[in-house]
């Protein structure tokens, strides 16, 4: 054990020795590819967040249910779905205020911010109706305020005044969500099943999940890289921005993809 602390140890310096001869043009290319990575990572997040977001109103509506089952009163059963609907309000509420207070501190969000909440508003109508059969009011709010931060971390993103280039304060956020992320991942089994749905009939499942699981892990080493790196450039917040609207595009899907994928468990 000693060895490999000693091992691991002298690596470090050695890497960082080989790094020096190396332009700095390669490092600035490295930049702008941790930055596609660290896309690529937030729509995964995106994804993991979506499948959260189902499994918990799953899980909380399964409760409310074997709550009616052991009791005699339905009281219990009716508060605790009174509760949801209460939460679901506040978080609704709370992203308003959110994208309130981030069009007054950075008015040239206005239009990004705007859409993203109306189009989120418009899959949260479509979510409660009767038309929607995989659709939920407690998902769609908890939804709506992960699209409240994206639109935050678009605005860290994009510099201020036009500058092609400005730094910014480092902001543990993003690091901590996703490791988050991953550690729902880690405890769950399979990306994207409200996307695509399940199927049984699929040979090849397992080893699918074992390489997708990489690829997150890879886009994950990405997104870190980008979080250290506190600069804010025109080309990463144009991302941000677009991975809001993907954000929103990808949940608009998992509510009518039932009606599309039939053969498909959702």
């Amino acid at each position: 054990a000693a060895v490999h602390v000693l091992a691991v140890t002298l690596v470090i310096p050695l890497f960082c020795s080989l790094f020096f001869p190396l332009p700095n043009q390669l490092f600035i290319a490295y930049s702008y590819f941790t930055v596609q990575g660290a896309a690529i990572s937030r729509l995964l997040q995106v994804v993991l967040w979506i499948d959260f977001s189902y499994d918990l109103n799953d899980t909380l509506f399964g409760h409310a249910r074997d709550v009616h089952r052991r009791t005699i009163s339905g009281a219990l059963h009716k508060g605790a779905n009174a509760g949801i609907v209460v939460t679901s309000l506040l978080l609704v509420a709370g992203s308003v205020a959110a994208s309130v207070h981030l069009c007054i501190r950075r008015p040239g969000l206005t239009w990004i911010v705007c859409c993203a909440m109306i189009l989120s508003l418009a899959c949260l109508l479509v979510s409660i109706s009767d038309w929607c059969e995989h659709g939920s009011l407690l998902c769609s709010s908890v939804v709506m305020i992960y699209m409240v931060y994206l639109c935050y971390d678009a605005d860290k993103a994009l510099p201020v005044d036009h500058d092609m280039q400005a730094q910014r304060d480092f902001t543990p956020v993003g690091v901590i969500q996703l490791f988050g992320t991953l550690i729902y991942y880690g405890i769950c089994y399979g990306l994207g099943t409200h996307l695509t749905g399940s199927s049984e009939d699929d040979p090849d499942r397992d080893a699918c999940d074992l390489i997708v699981r990489c690829l997150v892990h890879a886009a994950a080493s990405c997104y870190i890289c980008a979080g250290l790196a506190t600069h804010a450039d025109m080309f990463r917040g144009v991302i941000c921005i677009g991975v809001v609207f993907a954000a929103v595009i990808l949940y608009g899907w998992t509510l009518v993809a039932p009606k599309f994928l039939t053969d498909r468990s959702f």
